[in-house]
Parts: C-alpha cells; structure tokens; sequence
C-alpha cells in the first residue's frame, strides 16, 4: 500500500508547468494516495519573495516532491537538503498531463536538471 504523499507543481499560469522553478507564481498542491488524487490546494506566491529560499520552503511545505521545468543548482541542493526531492519535466506539459504522467511513472525528464543563473 502507498502511503499519501504531496506533490507541487510550478505554474505561472495555473494551466502549464512552469519553465523554471524560480518564476512560478504559485504551485498547485495534489495530495496522493494509492496513485489517486485526494486533494488539491494552490499556494500562490507573494509579489516580493522572489530570490528568496525560505519563502519557496514555505510553499512547500509538507510535499514531497515538486515538478518544474528548470531549477538552479542551488535551489535544487536547498530542496534537497529539506527532504523535497526536484523532477525537471523534459518538454511542455499541462499541470494535469505532469502530474499523470509522474504518476504513472512515465513522465519524461531531463538529465539537464539545473541551470546555473542563481
């Protein structure tokens, strides 16, 4: 049995993932259990938090992963070192598609995981 789990995705529109974590205006929360949907929450992000680490911590707060379609090598490492693990989606995909896929364990991903402008 799977235990119930968080997973965040980086939006700027509500609809589509993110192209990079750091310029997603909010992050759409589903709760998982058994491979199924329980619930879904947006936590949208203050106008003035950008750049800043602990405010994305925040958001994050109690997931376990979060999809995004770039990351910097040092929000990455921040990430990872508070128990939430990064998944950079290869290519466009919608919120929905994204967290199907990711699911489904099919979810294409990209071995070019971070970039290096922070």
């Amino acid at each position: 049995m799977l235990q119930p789990f968080k997973i965040a995705v980086g939006t700027s529109d509500e609809h589509s993932v993110c192209d990079h974590f750091a310029r997603s205006s909010a992050f759409i929360v589903h709760e998982l259990h058994e491979g199924r949907i329980v619930s879904t929450d947006i936590r949208r992000r203050g106008t003035d938090a950008c750049g800043n680490h602990v405010s994305f911590l925040d958001l994050l707060a109690g997931c376990s992963v979060v999809l995004c379609g770039g990351i910097s090598e040092n929000m990455e490492a921040f990430l990872t070192t508070h128990g939430i693990e990064s998944v950079v989606a290869d290519g466009k995909h919608s919120v929905a598609e994204a967290v199907k896929l990711y699911i489904a364990g099919k979810l294409p991903t990209t071995s070019r995981r971070s970039c290096i402008c922070h």
